[in-house]
């Protein structure tokens, strides 16, 4: 090394060799020794792929404007694609403000045409007092098929683009807080837009209703008296939000402008309507409109043994606009109304649950002592019908052929996000749960040697419908699930399983349709099957941990014991002397070497790590069972000290095919390392090799080669 202290190392060239080959070298190993950031030349990165030919990547530069900014730019050129350019700036000042703005540009050969693309991320965060925060980002695409060609997977996913900007505000004594919002959102599919300008929050923390008694402010040494025994009203607690929203939209579809109620049927049952849309795709939808949620809850404790949980939540929405339609030649012609409108709705229901518990110690001498411990719960919700005539909500109008028609006058598709359409119907929903947990407690406290487990969760529930004519209880849902840490047997350790199930109380006809019998009153009915299994999913995993494979197939520790020399083998052999010279020239030929058992065991030194999952679910609900399978496992083990493998693969047990397989080498070459990838079969079949220095300083001395879709792409 030379050092020139203060400002950079310059090391000898570093040498890759095979056994004494040259192979690979770094002339000479430049890195800087100042304190802090520095400026310089980005170290570029050479590679090869199939559908980008030779690359030079990251041909660049980076600049450290000042202790508060930075910019950092480079160039990525590809022989079968083009160049890729990148941009980025950022700034920060700590506590205060930080931002960053990204720039990214390419132009792409595609046989005799070019093509130039080009986006802009930019994104601002700034506190401007303790209580007052502003964010702000963007992003701005050229051409939708940027993200296709050169975006990121996840960009490619997306395929939108988005700008947001949100200052928030919180008061220092007091429980509000508000926030104001403007965005905007394209699809770049659909070239479909929605814009928010603005939406504007107003929010009141949860408190106590009637909270204690505080001492007064502005008198020294002011106290009030603890409560021991606070009252049964300090329970309640409530809360309130507001959002007004302003929303623009361009859907690119044509606007509803009335209805064709259906015609009268040979049974005497009107036929479905249909709607009515106008002829221009292009108009630009408006929605305004503010909606207020306020809950009032409490939290109590019930003859000691019961926690009751009662609760009421209301909901205003308030609107400038509202559905209304007016009879012209045999249709619903549409007319909106305008003014001020307010739709209120409210639900009222609580919840009681206790807990319940057994406890078993050191049963049928096991050195062990379990618990089960048992929460049922029963809630109750009410909500009235908003579609009747005294709540004016809905309308119905008669045409003058006697048919009628009912309509919602705050249809979701017409109000903000959030609003949604009115309740219909009446609902008294009575929910029964019951959960069960069982745990184990092993070892001595004493010693501080104990442990604790879950060995099983298990969880039950349905509710039903005292309004309902029929068919009143919904489908019984179940669940098992388990997680066993440590060694179980012998090298398998952390067993976890998850079982979830569907059940119906209910018979069906052929065509699928419940009937208002129970299932367990059937012809022929089972003990054991009272209930009809509609879906089923397990989900089983655990992991082989061995120290060495040597352990899986009988040696201990991965080492064979050696046999121990004997008092007749420690014995010298008799020798004839007597024509020693002869010996000498002509020695008798030495017996093949065997190993040693101590010898071969060191072929099974190698730690082996083997995570297995197995996934099936099967389906009942629809006129055949659908049935999906799966198998997964991954191996992790060390041939030798420098060699790692690791193994991916994955079986579709439904269709008896493999979706994936995958080999991850790393070899540790002194201060090099080589890694290589390969995936022969999956979706995105290829490999990928990279041999580059370990050194955290030269990481970009490296020489890659891919083949295949699935392993990098332009970044």
């Amino acid at each position: 090394l030379k050092v020139i202290v203060g400002k950079r190392v310059i090391a000898r060239p570093v040498i890759l060799c095979f056994e004494d080959v040259p192979v690979l070298a770094a002339p000479y190993g430049v890195f800087p020794q100042q304190k802090g950031r520095t400026s310089g030349i980005l170290v570029p990165t050479f590679g090869e792929s199939s559908s980008q030919g030779r690359s030079l990547r990251d041909l660049g530069y980076y600049w450290a404007i000042s202790d508060y900014m930075d910019a950092r730019g480079s160039i990525d050129y590809y022989e079968l694609f083009g160049i890729l350019g990148r941009t980025n700036f950022r700034y920060t000042k700590r506590y205060t403000l930080s931002g960053n703005m990204d720039f990214d540009f390419n132009t792409q050969r595609q046989g005799s045409a070019r093509r130039r693309y080009y986006s802009v991320v930019a994104s601002h965060n700034q506190v401007i007092d303790p209580y007052t925060r502003l964010s702000m980002s963007g992003r701005y695409v050229s051409d939708k098929a940027y993200n296709q060609s050169v975006g990121s997977v996840e960009d490619q996913l997306n395929q939108s683009v988005q700008s947001n900007a949100t200052l928030s505000k919180s008061f220092e004594y007091l429980p509000w807080t508000t926030s104001i919002n403007v965005g905007y959102t394209q699809n770049l599919n659909t070239n479909t837009w929605t814009a928010t300008l603005p939406a504007w929050s107003f929010t009141h923390k949860t408190m106590q209703l009637f909270p204690p008694p505080k001492a007064k402010r502005g008198i020294r040494a002011a106290t009030v008296s603890k409560e021991l025994e606070p009252p049964w009203y300090r329970a309640l607690t409530y809360s309130y939000s507001m959002v007004y929203r302003n929303e623009l939209s361009l859907p690119y579809n044509e606007k509803k402008e009335g209805i064709r109620p259906g015609l009268i049927g040979l049974n005497g049952r009107p036929l479905s309507a249909s709607d009515i849309y106008g002829g221009d795709s292009t108009t630009i939808w408006q929605k305004d409109g503010l909606v207020h949620t306020a809950g009032l809850s409490a939290n109590a404790r019930l003859f000691k043994y019961f926690n009751l949980n009662p609760r009421v939540g209301l909901n205003s929405f308030w609107t400038r606009h509202a559905l209304d339609y007016e009879v012209e030649d045999k249709i619903l012609d549409r007319v909106d109304e305008h003014g001020f409108f307010q739709r209120t709705t409210f639900d009222i229901g609580g919840s009681v649950n206790t807990k319940l518990y057994g406890v078993a110690t050191k049963p049928l001498g096991i050195k062990a002592s379990f618990r089960h411990v048992m929460t049922p719960t029963v809630g109750f919700t009410y909500k009235p019908d908003f579609s009747k005539s005294m709540w004016g909500y809905y309308e119905t109008i008669t045409m003058p052929d006697g048919r009628t028609y009912t309509w919602d006058r705050f249809p979701s598709e017409e109000n903000i996000s959030g609003a949604g359409s009115t309740p219909k119907g009446i609902s008294e929903r009575l929910s029964f749960s019951l959960d069960h947990l069982f745990q184990m407690k092993a070892g001595e406290a004493e010693e501080e040697k104990e442990n604790k487990y879950d060995l099983l969760s298990w969880t039950m529930g349905t509710a039903m419908d005292l309004r309902r004519d029929s068919v009143k209880w919904d489908n019984l849902g179940m669940g098992w699930r388990t997680s066993i840490p440590g060694t179980l047997i012998g090298p398998i350790n952390g067993l976890a399983f998850d079982v979830n199930t569907t059940h119906s109380l209910y018979q069906r006809n052929q065509s699928g349709r419940q009937l208002n019998r129970f299932f367990w009153d059937r012809d022929n009915a089972k003990w054991y099957a009272p209930i009809e299994l509609l879906s089923a999913a397990l989900n089983v995993g655990f992991a082989v941990r061995a120290e060495s494979l040597g352990s899986l197939v009988g040696l201990y520790d991965g080492v064979a014991a050696a046999p121990q020399d004997t008092a007749e083998s420690s014995i010298p052999m008799a020798v004839d002397t007597s024509n020693l010279a002869s010996l000498r020239r002509n020695p008798p030929p030495r017996p093949p070497k065997k190993l040693s058992s101590r010898e071969a065991s060191q072929l099974y030194q190698m730690p082996l790590t083997i995570n297995m999952s197995f996934r099936h679910n099967r389906d009942y609900s629809g006129d055949e069972v659908q049935k999906t399978s799966g198998f997964g496992a991954r191996a992790t083990f060390s041939m030798t000290p420098n060699w790692d493998i690791n193994f991916d693969y994955t079986f579709d047990l439904e269709r008896r095919e493999v979706r994936n397989v995958s080999v991850f080498v790393t070899r540790d070459l002194h201060c090099w390392e080589a890694t290589f990838q390969w995936s022969p079969l999956g979706p995105r079949p290829g490999y990928f090799l990279r041999i580059g220095l370990k050194s955290p300083q030269l990481q970009d001395v490296k020489v890659e080669r891919r083949r295949g879709s699935g392993f990098g792409g332009y970044y």
